[in-house]
């Protein structure tokens, strides 16, 4: 399951109370120059609206919204992921000046964060949501983003909330860092290891501003793509025209190397009917391990075709790492963990169904056996708490 679908990072100005109502009119409607959403009164929608901090002379536009906790004010929202059609991974100077759109996916912009949080007393709140539809909220109060001088320095104070406490670990008192200039306190550019600018310690508890993975989606198969790429291949990002792709084996040893994480496989096959298989415990390990897969308990109504794959290399069909006497991945026509040979090959040819050749299509044997390719399938994964 996909770890962020959407998420906000948002702020929302804490005021004395004749703040406010000194900025509002008769009618309850906010006046000229508002210093953020606060000030605008909450009877108004969420949308795009002009902001005018303290040593902004001309303002800039924001996005406001008056939906979440709808008293005292609203929250300026200074990011948003949504879709990942923003490309986040960017230099100091667009991180400093903001990028993407108010009303989709964007970054704010650093000089603002910093004027905003300039002006008085503010809380911070990120908000949540996974595919499943599961919503989670981080608190802090006392937030503070520094100026450019200072790498904008990101200081905040107590945790609330029930996503857990991600950000004071490594975040607090942090300078920004971005794959152009390098201001964490690690031995690697956090940055350009973790694709992504922010707030970067040494490495990372959250990183929201990182690629948007579908998920962490690792594979999706659809449409006739075929998976049958040389080993290289596999260790970068691979996709192809029909969307279907294979995240690569060097981001899924990073990933599961973070903690402990779970693995669900999704299918359809050509009547529309699905399964799912479950298992706890995966770990994919380094190149020099050939990518090693290890897997624990399995739970599910797609049968169980992987347990056999437990404890396997990758292989391809320009490195045969398999426990049979023939190269598993020639003969079956993918990459895969490999035994002698498979259960299960998700990343073999796609061959629309039931075909005559033997169990190289994308099989799932336990559901559909070795002469139906299936219609779909996915692979994903998801840090357990």
């Amino acid at each position: 399951m996909k770890s962020v679908e959407i998420s906000f990072l948002v702020i929302c100005g804490i005021f004395v109370t004749s703040i406010n109502a000194h900025l509002k009119d008769n009618n309850g409607y906010f006046k000229n120059r508002p210093r953020d959403c606060t000030d605008i009164d909450i009877k108004q929608k969420s949308g795009v609206y002009k902001i005018y901090p303290e040593g902004s002379a001309d303002g800039f536009n924001v996005y406001c919204d008056m939906m979440t906790e709808s008293v005292n004010g609203g929250w300026t929202v200074f990011q948003r992921r949504m879709n990942g059609k923003i490309d986040f991974y960017r230099d100091w100077k667009e991180y400093k000046e903001g990028f993407g759109s108010l009303r989709s996916e964007f970054w704010l912009g650093n000089d603002r964060l910093h004027m905003l949080t300039a002006q008085g007393k503010y809380e911070l709140m990120i908000t949540m949501e996974d595919f499943s539809n599961q919503n989670r909220y981080a608190k802090y109060d006392n937030v503070k983003v520094g100026n450019e001088k200072s790498k904008y320095l990101l200081t905040f104070g107590t945790y609330r909330g029930n996503a857990g406490n991600s950000l004071s670990g490594h975040h607090h008192d942090k300078k920004f860092s971005t794959k152009d200039q390098d201001n964490d306190v690690s031995s690697d550019n956090c940055a350009t290891k973790y694709k992504g600018g922010w707030w970067y310690g040494a490495c990372h508890g959250a990183n929201l501003n990182g690629l948007y993975l579908s998920a962490t989606q690792l594979h999706r198969e659809s449409k006739g793509c075929s998976s049958k790429k040389m080993f290289k291949s596999h260790m970068s990002f691979l996709k192809t025209k029909c969307n279907s792709f294979w995240i690569c084996n060097d981001r899924l040893h990073m990933l599961t190397a973070q903690g402990k994480y779970e693995l669900m496989i999704t299918m359809e096959n050509f009547s529309n009917q699905n399964r799912y298989a479950k298992y706890d415990n995966v770990k994919v390990g380094n190149e020099k391990s050939k990518y090693l897969l290890t897997l624990g308990t399995y739970r599910g109504n797609a049968g169980n075709s992987l347990s056999g794959h437990h404890d396997k290399k990758f292989s391809t069909k320009d490195q045969d790492n398999d426990v049979a006497s023939r190269n598993c991945a020639t003969k079956y026509k993918g990459g895969w963990w490999y035994s002698d040979c498979h259960g299960a090959d998700l990343n073999g040819l796609y061959l629309s169904g039931k075909h005559s050749s033997f169990a190289d299509g994308i099989n799932w044997h336990a559901w559909r056996g070795y002469h139906y390719s299936l219609k779909r399938s996915a692979v994903m994964i998801r840090r357990l708490n």
